[in-house]
């Protein structure tokens, strides 16, 4: 695709191969597949904008970079020629912009790439580095196993300086700063050697790969509810061939990443969704359905301060949603600002849980706050505790009734030496979904089981379940 795109400019005789690409995929292989289907559209790569002409065949290619040319292309006359396109985009004080994806899913008919990477777990890096003095965000044994953007040629180490900024500004922007304690002294020197501080940089890359992608995912989903050509999205990537930083949502090894679980979330039959447009500062609620039936749902919503405890009364509202489509729930949702600092002067917006509940598929849940709520709020010690209880694989996370707020983004994890995934039952009906990466208040709790796919430790692991949540991250 990129030969084909980029070869005949770049290239001693380039057109040679844009031809020869040309007759193998839009001859050869879409008379292979005609021959055996008719029931399919074809499309000769990834991103496209469609075709010229059916007949004769003639694709038009879209030549990068595209992201940045989509919002000035006008849609086709007929309103059939879109095609398929990715959505790559790196600057982070706009990855949270809307508009940016509505240029794409006006577009596309089918989104087949869009996604951000971030480091993998702590774990995984176990297997690679060295030493402990590796285990620093900047150190070369780290930057190697990062390779966004490409290496340009064989010189080694390729430093990678954009692609870890990249992952280190979402966190700037977005978190608290990852920092260790040690003898009084706080570390948050990206150059130091500490496993420690580097879990913490894993865990934050993640957590803003997971927000950001089912973000999109949402976004695209919601289209059915629009009049656009979308009718569906994929992103990149699932699985992972070698541990170090990239786009998957499950590592080398087949842990999963936060992301899985978002994406997991994202795919449910029906599903809330909180919709932010960060240039207008509007918010819109939203129930979403992928069923062929209508379907009947009753949706809740709570404020929270960051201490935990409601602020305003909880809204509920029944919406019968038509099948593949959405139905508001409200539009321009009043965000409440909830008083921090020991003065009450200050004040951050509060934070958002916002449930579905079907007859047919149970509970659907999102959590949500304006971007970069997160990093100035203030945060204390939800206290989290794992207890296994008396089913075997099931554990109990819990946060007491003493503990001081909050906790966002509470993440779930298995020690080395089994893999699976966390599953909750959300519903009489519904079987158990995978369910990880939530928020907890004061005295609340879940209960998740763990379905163990592979396990090398005679089950030694339900000793180490831990949880962390975006507290830890500084603290």
């Amino acid at each position: 695709e990129l030969l084909r795109l980029f070869a005949p400019k770049k290239l001693p005789n380039g057109t040679a191969y844009e031809q020869q690409y040309d007759r193998f995929f839009d001859v050869d292989v879409r008379a292979a597949i005609y021959a055996n289907t008719r029931s399919i559209s074809y499309s000769p790569s990834s991103s496209t904008l469609g075709y010229k002409s059916l007949n004769p065949y003639v694709p038009n290619y879209a030549a990068g970079p595209l992201a940045k040319r989509l919002l000035n292309i006008p849609l086709p006359d007929n309103g059939l020629a879109a095609g398929s396109l990715e959505w790559y985009y790196y600057d982070w004080t706009q990855n949270y912009n809307v508009s940016l994806f509505s240029a794409i899913s006006k577009h596309a008919r089918f989104i087949v790439e869009f996604g951000i990477h971030a480091l993998a777990s702590v774990h995984a890096y176990d297997r690679v580095l060295p030493s402990v003095e590796d285990f620093a965000l900047n150190s070369t044994a780290v930057r190697v196993h990062t390779k966004h953007t490409p290496a340009g040629n064989l010189s080694y180490p390729w430093p990678a300086d954009d692609g870890h900024g990249e992952m280190t500004h979402s966190v700037d922007l977005y978190l608290p700063p990852p920092t260790v304690h040690n003898n009084g002294t706080s570390i948050t020197n990206g150059d130091t050697g500490s496993r420690e501080l580097f879990d913490k940089w894993a865990y934050s890359t993640q957590i803003m790969q997971a927000d950001y992608t089912a973000q999109q995912l949402l976004y695209y989903r919601q289209g059915a509810a629009r009049p656009e050509n979308n009718f569906g999205a994929i992103f990149w990537q699932g699985n992972d061939v070698w541990p170090g930083a990239s786009w998957s949502s499950k590592e080398f090894g087949g842990r999963w990443k936060p992301m899985h679980y978002l994406a997991a979330r994202t795919a449910d039959r029906v599903v809330p969704f909180a919709l932010w447009n960060a240039s207008a500062k509007t918010l819109d609620l939203w129930a979403l359905s992928d069923s062929n039936e209508q379907q009947h749902v009753t949706a809740n919503w709570t404020w929270y301060s960051w201490e935990g405890s409601p602020i305003v009364a909880t809204v509920s509202k029944e919406v019968d949603i038509l099948a593949i489509n959405g139905s508001a729930l409200q539009l321009n949702e009043t965000i409440p600002q909830t008083k921090i600092g020991a003065d009450g002067n200050t004040t951050i917006p509060a934070w958002l849980h916002l449930t579905l509940i079907s007859d047919q598929h149970g509970r659907s849940e999102t959590f949500w706050t304006p971007p970069g709520t997160l990093q100035k709020a203030p945060l204390a010690d939800p206290k989290m505790q794992v207890q296994a209880t008396d089913e075997d694989a099931a554990f109990m996370i819990s946060s007491p009734r003493d503990a001081n707020g909050a906790a966002p983004w509470v993440w779930l994890e298995h020690p080395e030496g089994v893999v699976g995934y966390f599953t909750e039952e959300l519903g009489p009906d519904s079987a158990p979904k995978a369910s990880n990466l939530f928020w907890l208040t004061p005295g609340s709790s879940r209960r998740v089981k763990f379905v163990v796919q592979f396990d090398r430790t005679d089950g030694a692991w339900k000793r180490g379940i831990t949880a962390r949540s975006v507290w830890n991250i500084a603290h």
